[in-house]
C-alpha cells in the first residue's frame, strides 16, 4: 500500500498504519499502472492527477463530498466510486462506535469543537492538512 502524506512526520504515522511506501502531495510524484486509489482527502479538483495513477480498468474510490463526477477524473477508462454511508447503511456503525469505546480502533482527534463553533470547525476543516478528526459536539 502507498499513502500520501503532507508533512514528513506523518509518514511514521502511515507506515504504522500499513503503508510500504509514502509519497507526498506532489502530483509529479504520483506513481503510475496502480489499481486503486482510494481518495480520503482531496476535492474533485485533484482527482485528475490522482485518476492518472491508475491503469486502464482501474478504480478511483472516493469519501469526500461531494460526489464527484466521472468527467472529473478527465479520463473515461476507470471506474469511479463514490462511497458516502453517513446513515449506516453499508457499515455497521454501532459496532464500529463500540469497537472504538473499547479501544480497538485507533482514533486521532485533532481538534474538537462546540456547537456553537462549527462554523470555525468548517473552515478548519475545509482548510486541509488537518492530521486527525475534527470534532463538533452539542
Amino acid at each position: 500500500m502507498i499513502a500520501t502524506a503532507r508533512r514528513p512526520e506523518d509518514e511514521e504515522k502511515l507506515r504504522e498504519l500499513g503503508a510500504v511506501e509514502t509519497i507526498g502531495f506532489d502530483p509529479d510524484g504520483y506513481p503510475s499502472g496502480l489499481d486503486l486509489v482510494f481518495n480520503l482527502a482531496l476535492y474533485e479538483d485533484g482527482l485528475p492527477a490522482a485518476a492518472r495513477a491508475l491503469r486502464p480498468g482501474g478504480r478511483l474510490v472516493s469519501i469526500v463530498f461531494p460526489a464527484p463526477e466521472l468527467e472529473a477524473l478527465e479520463r473515461d477508462d476507470v471506474e469511479l466510486i463514490f462511497f458516502w454511508d453517513v446513515g449506516g447503511e453499508q457499515v455497521p456503525m454501532r459496532e464500529v462506535a463500540e469497537a472504538a469505546a473499547a479501544g480497538e480502533i485507533e482514533v486521532t482527534i485533532r481538534q474538537t469543537y462546540s456547537i456553537d463553533d462549527a462554523v470555525a470547525a468548517a473552515v478548519a476543516y475545509g482548510a486541509g492538512g488537518v492530521r486527525g478528526n475534527i470534532v463538533v459536539t452539542p
